[in-house]
């Protein structure tokens, strides 16, 4: 029996939504789990949880961080992260509107190796380059 594409497609999409859902639902009952709806949480179905490992990226600046709390106040969110390359710890603010444009992103923690790795390869790419054009 041969299924078509679209079937397939269907059968995964609902899965995915199925398990964000759950994702979500978990967040209601774990206190050290929270769903934001946001543009700086760029996290598997957009829950984060305290004392994880995320890719913490601002402007050029890419670093492995420690989520170590979260507060909620009025309309702003903030988060504490501990910065392991840096060492230091560092308390970031956003406005919880889903809409607002942000400096920062907070991302899984393979994100953090896939930046990296690319930056490595485009330098290795360069000096390539550089010793093809030999005087």
């Amino acid at each position: 029996m041969k299924v078509s594409y679209e079937i397939q497609f269907y059968i995964l999409s609902q899965r995915k939504r199925f398990k964000a859902f759950f994702s979500r639902l978990w967040c209601l009952v774990s206190p050290n789990q929270y769903y934001f709806n946001v543009r700086c949480l760029c996290t598997q179905n957009g829950t984060i949880k305290v004392n994880s490992i995320y890719c913490y990226r601002e402007g050029s600046l890419v670093d492995k961080a420690k989520l170590l709390d979260v507060h909620l106040e009025k309309e702003y969110l903030y988060f504490q992260l501990y910065l392991v390359n840096k060492a230091e710890t560092v308390t970031v603010c956003h406005i919880n509107n889903p809409d607002a444009y942000s400096l920062w992103k907070l991302s899984d923690e393979n994100e953090y190796d896939e930046i990296i790795s690319r930056r490595l390869w485009y330098t290795v790419d360069m000096e390539n380059d550089l010793l093809e054009f030999d005087f």
